[in-house]
C-alpha cells in the first residue's frame, strides 16, 4: 500500500485489512474519517493533522507515530500500541484508549475530554496542558507521567496519588546567539 505515501488519500469509511503495513507512510492531512484500521501497522507514520475521528484504530501499532493536530474524535484505539507516538494538539475527546500502551507518549495541548484511559498504561507520557476532563482512568498507570499546572484534570482526580509528577513549565531563557543579536540589532549603525 505504498502508493498511499505518494497522495493526498481521501478514505472516508475505507477499510484496510488487518495488519496492512503502513509504516513510515505519509498520510500528513488524510481524511481517513471511520475508517477500519484495526490492527494496522503503522509504525513511525506521519498523520499529522489527519481526520481519523471515529476510526477503529483497535490493536494498531502507531509506535512512534506522528499524529499532531490529528482530530481522532470517538476514536477506538483500545489495546493499541502508541508508545512513543507524538498526539500534541490532538482531539482525542471522547476516544476509547482503554488497554492502550501509552508509554512516552506525547499528549501535550491535545484534548482528551471524555476519553477513557481504563486500564492503560501512560508511565512516562506528557500531559503539560493537557485537556482531561471527564477522562476514565481506571486501573491506568501513570508512574511518571508529567503533566503541569495547565493540564485540567477529571473532578477529584489526584494525578499524584497515581503517580504523576507536577513539572514546571518556566520559558526557557534565550541562547547566547539569541541575546547576541537582540544586542545587535539594537546598536545605532
Amino acid at each position: 500500500m505504498n502508493f498511499l505515501t505518494r497522495f493526498y488519500c481521501v478514505l472516508m469509511g475505507f477499510e484496510i485489512k488487518p495488519g496492512t503495513d503502513l509504516q513510515k507512510a505519509n498520510l500528513a492531512k488524510a481524511n481517513l474519517k471511520d475508517a477500519n484500521l484495526r490492527g494496522a501497522i503503522m509504525g513511525r507514520a506521519n498523520l499529522t493533522r489527519a481526520n481519523l475521528s471515529q476510526a477503529d484504530l483497535s490493536r494498531a501499532f502507531l509506535v512512534g507515530a506522528k499524529l499532531v493536530r490529528a482530530k481522532l474524535v470517538g476514536a477506538n484505539l483500545s489495546g493499541a500500541n502508541l508508545r512513543g507516538a507524538d498526539f500534541g494538539e490532538a482531539d482525542l475527546s471522547g476516544a476509547d484508549l482503554g488497554r492502550t500502551d501509552l508509554s512516552a507518549t506525547i499528549l501535550s495541548g491535545a484534548n482528551l475530554k471524555g476519553a477513557d484511559f481504563s486500564g492503560a498504561a501512560l508511565s512516562g507520557a506528557k500531559l503539560d496542558d493537557a485537556n482531561l476532563i471527564g477522562a476514565d482512568f481506571s486501573g491506568a498507570k501513570l508512574s511518571g507521567a508529567k503533566y503541569n499546572k495547565g493540564t485540567k484534570w477529571p473532578k477529584g482526580y489526584d494525578p499524584k496519588a497515581a503517580g504523576a509528577e507536577l513539572i514546571s513549565t518556566k520559558r526557557k531563557s534565550p541562547s547566547p546567539t539569541k541575546k547576541k543579536r537582540a544586542k545587535e540589532k539594537k546598536r545605532p549603525a
